[in-house]
């Protein structure tokens, strides 16, 4: 009687969790690279024809070519582009690219214009075209109010002017385990950005285990907006002319374990000051200033403000410092600082800015593996201050700006060991994914279970409603990713369950503030024993919200 009861349960268990999962599934769908041969603009038919499916996948070793920007209307309040991860040593499983194919007679070179939430995930954003040497692009325009969008493994190459430009007020971004680079305009270094906010005021930004390399200006545009939260962490920024971050009045944020090479390479004389710092101080790669009239309108004051900056490294290398000695006699160019006097001064005065520190910034030479383009770009610079024609200066390969370099030539880890555990916890400084898949999700577990500083990483980007994702990939061997959010501070209980409802593994069992979460199963069990292939479920309790899926391991 007690095994039978026992079987009872289980097949009531399974029952629930079937309901669950036949109300929530969330269905994916393979969009075609062509229709009978015709490549230009399919992308743009199929989901025009198919709309609101849960997620739009792509696949790699293909070029989606788009004729005109894509609108989405999904129907389910999120638009998904999503694609597998490519292979990082075969030359044809290259990232999925989406790029403009023929160019539109309207709002020239946007790929994708959100009114609605979004995500993507393993996509490679493309600024050339396969037959004009065109980069004035868009690749992402965000124009809905209070919107929700997540980039996480995408690559983002070349583009003159912007690569998320948010015309949209309250929005939350957050941008994670993803490559930018050949940012550059031919002829200006004050274009070519790669996510601006311009002076809209702003939710929430998150920028973890990102790189930035060969670029004319700035990772992170947000001159005089209100941020609520700003995480910018484990970031590397290699070859940038200009600032790295553009935001001088930071009143919540982290700006931790960043590795800055040869950012703010151009270096500041008198007739470069003027319009950079208001106080005609050299930027430096953080710069803090005092709060504007709309600030403390807002209810900011110096006293509350909370900025964190702790185990950045910052590195010029010869070739650069060279540039500047040879323009310091004739333009009074001047080496570029961490912070000037003022942003130094203000996170050292405890009693006025008790919120504001700073704490194990190095000045050490990283070591990089494999760089390329920085004869490039100081010739570029020469130029540029001797008033002689310009063009792009990054490295290219094959000349051919339309095909992508696969697998990756740079190689962004290094050799200092100082480094190698220089970040909290005894992380590797800088973007972790030079470091391996296993590297950032050690970091992302002790992110998620740490409290540092201003604000818990888990704060992620605010949502309305509790939701648990379909995970990704399914099936899947031998790991995969669920991702859930909650809209407010909760004890979550996430876990896995073979097909006799019998309890798995436990994923999570804490309480959580609110935000978005991506957790990863191995396919263990507790006791870290390998699972066989079969069903499994899992199910998230939180509140009065409780919501199972299905997901299938096959070994």
């Amino acid at each position: 009687m007690k095994n039978f009861n026992k079987l009872l349960i289980n097949a009531v268990s399974i029952w629930f969790i079937l309901l669950s999962v036949s109300f929530s599934q969330t269905d994916t769908v393979i969009v075609p690279d062509n229709y009978d041969g015709d490549y230009y603009g399919a992308i743009n038919r199929f989901i025009k024809e198919n709309p609101g499916h849960g997620y739009y996948k792509l696949e790699v070793g293909k070029y989606y070519l788009l004729n005109a920007p894509i609108e989405p209307d999904s129907n389910l309040n999120t638009f998904r582009l999503i694609a597998d991860k490519p292979d990082p040593t075969d030359p044809s499983k290259f990232p999925a690219v989406v790029a403009m194919g023929d160019i539109p007679s309207d709002r020239l070179l946007r790929f994708f214009i959100l009114d609605e939430d979004a995500r993507f995930e393993n996509i490679y954003f493309l600024g050339a075209h396969p037959t004009l040497n065109l980069d004035v692009n868009v690749p992402i325009e965000i124009i809905k109010n209070g919107g929700k969008y997540y980039f996480d493994g995408c690559y983002f190459d070349r583009s003159e002017w912007v690569g998320i430009m948010v015309t949209a007020i309250d929005v939350s971004v957050k941008v994670t385990n993803t490559l930018v680079k050949n940012f550059i305009h031919p002829s200006s270094r004050w274009n070519a950005r790669f996510l601006s906010f311009r002076d809209n005021p702003v939710d929430t930004c998150i920028m973890t285990n990102n790189t930035y390399y060969s670029a004319n200006f700035v990772f992170l545009d947000g001159r005089k907006n209100i941020f609520n939260y700003l995480q910018f962490e484990h970031n590397t920024l290699v070859n940038v002319m200009k600032w790295p971050i553009q935001w001088q009045w930071a009143t919540n944020a982290e700006i931790n374990d960043n590795l800055y090479y040869n950012a703010h390479a151009f270096g500041e004389g008198p007739n470069d000051l003027p319009g950079q710092d208001f106080d005609g101080l050299l930027f430096g790669l953080v710069n803090v200033d005092t709060l504007l009239t709309e600030h403390h309108n807002a209810g900011l004051t110096e006293m509350n403000r909370k900025v964190e900056v702790k185990n950045n490294n910052w590195f010029y290398s010869q070739e650069i410092t060279n540039y500047w000695d040879s323009f310091s006699s004739s333009q009074g160019v001047e080496y570029e600082p961490f912070m000037n006097t003022r942003t130094q001064h203000m996170f050292d005065s405890d009693d006025e800015w008790p919120g504001l520190i700073e704490s194990d910034t190095r000045n050490l030479d990283p070591g990089l593996k494999s760089i390329e383009g920085t004869d490039e770009m100081v010739d570029w610079m020469g130029k540029d201050r001797t008033y002689q024609s310009r063009t792009w200066w990054f490295p290219d390969a094959d000349g051919n700006p339309f095909t992508i370099t696969w697998p990756l030539r740079e190689d962004l880890s290094y050799t200092n060991t100082e480094l190698e555990t220089g970040g909290q916890a005894g992380f590797p400084v800088g973007d972790l994914n030079w470091w391996g898949d296993d590297k950032v999700s050690e970091w992302e577990i002790w992110r998620d279970t740490v409290t540092v500083g201003v604000k818990k990483n888990s704060i992620g980007i605010t949502l309305d409603n509790y939701s648990l994702e379909q995970n990704y990939p399914n099936p899947f061997n031998p790991s995969t990713v669920i991702s859930y959010s909650i809209p407010k501070t909760s004890n979550v209980q996430l876990s896995v369950y073979n097909s006799l409802g019998q309890k798995t593994a436990t994923l999570v069992n804490q309480k959580q503030n609110s935000g978005s979460y991506s957790v990863n199963w191995n396919g263990k069990d507790q006791l870290g024993n390998s699972v066989s292939t079969g069903i499994y479920f899992y199910q998230i309790r939180t509140g009065n919200f409780i919501e199972s899926r299905k997901m299938i391991l096959l070994r």
